[in-house]
Formats: structure tokens, C-alpha cells, sequence
């Protein structure tokens, strides 16, 4: 659940778009012909709009440029998102130059340099990660071909720490997930940066930034754990569900997927984890519905227990439904995001069957 497309988007484009146009008629007539503008407008896309329009007061031959990596076919969400990204660094003079000035920008950015600039895009908050990574980096990619979404293209940068074992979990992640829920993979590129958090400063374990999964951990245990994890988040997004569904969800895929693994041994059901409920019940929450209290004070309980009581709900649903009713309702529910309902209430996550 990670980009809704915005209700009428076509409205909210108009402006942006208007914008582009009165700039440059030209670049304004070649990106409203764009096939990704053909049907409602995703988030991402307003974004691209909006990237190209910044893009352009800096330098409208770059504008040109990026603009012609976004009417590629077919449509790859590493082209689309390039000009929001690129336009968002350029307010930081220091980080965005050597960028643009480098001698692979300027020869023309093949596939992997542009879902690159993705993967610089997440680090640009810590300055010696984004530097070390702009100086040197490794990468490892592959296309993987889905029975419902078709091509995805999966591109993992990182400084040695990612194993062929890594590969594979985000292989088996991206296939398993598309299975569960049962409408396509959101995205078309999948982009991984992996670093040791511990030696920038930023924490352990990791990140979706909606384009892109930060993963960072050195623990290979530890490792495919978060990568199923922030790869169930491009389904179960934080602005499309609540946090009980929002990090169960993603903690769901994560089971579900670490029991595939093992299919000759799979029982076709999902180990129902009760680490952590019974602090839930002494803090007087004991199921979800009880997250909903609005005169309940101890907030730090019911964050707690939102991470605590949703993968244990969706386990022991999916462990009493069978796999088949339990991804019918997800797919039903997730649908219905992609069709701009509102964020799903409680009675309609519920509801659903």
C-alpha cells in the first residue's frame, strides 16, 4: 500500500502541468503526452511534474534531458521518480553539483546510474554516507519476471556487505508478497541500499522511503528479516493503513515468506508469535480494538502493542482462514486503496471478507 493514485489526479496535475507549460510550451506538451499521465495521477507522478518544473528554473537543458528518461518505454519508476529526487537535492548546492558535474551524469545516465541517484537520494541526510557512496560503491542487479505485474528490475548498491543470500530473500520477497496479496508489485524497480548503520550514526535495521528500502544491519540474520520486512511495506504503507496493519503487515509477509522458504516442511500455516502480548495485557490492551481508546494516556504502550497486536492477529487470521480467504480479503482491501478510498477505517479493515 505504498502510492495511491490521488482522487480526480488529473486535477491535481493541471496545475503543475499549466506551470511546465507556460516555462517552456514545448516540455510542457511532451510531459502531458506522457503514458504514465494516461490514467490517475499517483503521487509519484505529481511529484514528477513538480520536479521537472524546479528542474527547470536551475537548467532547462537538464530539464530536457531528465524529461527524456521519463517518456521512455516501457515506463520504469526509476525514470519517473528521477526528476522529483534530482530536483529535491538541487536545494543543497554541495550534494547536488558533483552529481550533475560528474563525468557519468553528463555522458548520459544509463539504467543503473539513475536508480543510483535513487539510492543517493535516501543517504543524503547523513553526509559521510552520501559521500562514500558517491566516491565508491558495489552493485548488484537482476529482472525478475512476475505472474501478475510481469518485469521487475531489482538493484542492490552497498559497500560489501550484501551476500548472494541477500539476493535471493529480496528475489523470494518480491515473488511472495505479489502471491499474498494478489494484485501486482507496486513498483517496477526495486532499489536496495545496504550499509552498516552503526558506522554512520543512523541506527540499525531499516527503511522504506516509498521508491527505496535503506537496510541497515551487518547480521545476515538480521538482514533477511529487514529485507522482507521493508519490501512488505511497499504494500502496507504508513500513509495508506493504520500502524497496527502498517508494521503487521509488513511483519506478516515477513513470516510468510521465512515459511515458503521451507515448502517441503510447510504446514500452510504461519507460526502465530505471542512474544510481547502478554505486556500488552498488563498495560490493559489487549486487542486491537482496544488501540482505539481515545482516553488511554500511555502512548508509548499503544505504539508498543500496535507493533506487538497486528502481526499477531494477521498470523492467526491467515492460520484460521487458509491462505486462499485470507489473500482474497487482503487483495480486496488493498483494491480498494488503489481506487482512492480514504485511509481504510478500523470497520472496514474489519469488514473485509
Amino acid at each position: 500500500m505504498v502510492d495511491a493514485p490521488h482522487d480526480n489526479g488529473h486535477d491535481y496535475a493541471r496545475q503543475p502541468l499549466f506551470e511546465v507549460r507556460s516555462k517552456d510550451a514545448s516540455i510542457g506538451v511532451e510531459l502531458a503526452g506522457a503514458s504514465w499521465l494516461a490514467d490517475n495521477v499517483t503521487r509519484i507522478e505529481l511529484d514528477a511534474i513538480y520536479g521537472i518544473s524546479t528542474l527547470y528554473d536551475i537548467n532547462p537543458v537538464l530539464t530536457r534531458q531528465i524529461l527524456e528518461y521519463t517518456l521512455e518505454e516501457p515506463v520504469k519508476d526509476r525514470n519517473v521518480f528521477l526528476p522529483y529526487v534530482l530536483s529535491d537535492l538541487s536545494f543543497d548546492k554541495e550534494k547536488f553539483l558533483p552529481i550533475i558535474n560528474s563525468t557519468w551524469f553528463v555522458d548520459g545516465l544509463l539504467p543503473e546510474e539513475r536508480a543510483f541517484i535513487l539510492a543517493l537520494w535516501v543517504a543524503s541526510g547523513n553526509e559521510l554516507l552520501y559521500n562514500e557512496l558517491l566516491d565508491s560503491y558495489l552493485v548488484e542487479s537482476m529482472t525478475i519476471s512476475l505472474p501478475i505485474s510481469g518485469d521487475v528490475d531489482i538493484w542492490i548498491f552497498h559497500q560489501g556487505n550484501f551476500l548472494k543470500e541477500n539476493m535471493q530473500t529480496v528475489v523470494d520477497t518480491v515473488l511472495e508478497t505479489e502471491n499474498l496479496i494478489g494484485s501486482p508489485f507496486p513498483l517496477n524497480d526495486v532499489i536496495v541500499v545496504s550499509v552498516n548503520g552503526s558506522k554512520y550514526d543512523i541506527g540499525a535495521g531499516g527503511m522504506n522511503f516509498g521508491n527505496v528500502i535503506l537496510i541497515l544491519l551487518e547480521d545476515q540474520i538480521g538482514m533477511e528479516y529487514n529485507i522482507s520486512h521493508e519490501i512488505g511495506h511497499f504494500y502496507f504503507g504508513s500513509n495508506m493503513c493504520p500502524l497496527w496493519l502498517f508494521e503487521g503487515g509488513a511483519d506478516m509477509v515477513t513470516t510468510y515468506v521465512q515459511s515458503k522458504s521451507d515448502y517441503d516442511a510447510w504446514d500452510g500455516t504461519l507460526s502465530v508469535d505471542m512474544q510481547g502480548t502478554e505486556y500488552c495485557l498488563e498495560n490493559n490492551i489487549p486487542n486491537i480494538n482496544a488501540l482505539n481508546n481515545p482516553d488511554y494516556a500511555n502512548e508509548v504502550a499503544l505504539t508498543t502493542c500496535g507493533y506487538i497486536l497486528g502481526p499477531y492477529l494477521l498470523t492467526t487470521l491467515f492460520t484460521i482462514m487458509g491462505e486462499d480467504t485470507f489473500s482474497l480479503a487482503l487483495q480486496k482491501l488493498y483494491v480498494s486503496t488503489l481506487q482512492y478510498d480514504p485511509i481504510p477505517s478500523e470497520e472496514k479493515i474489519y469488514n473485509t471478507s
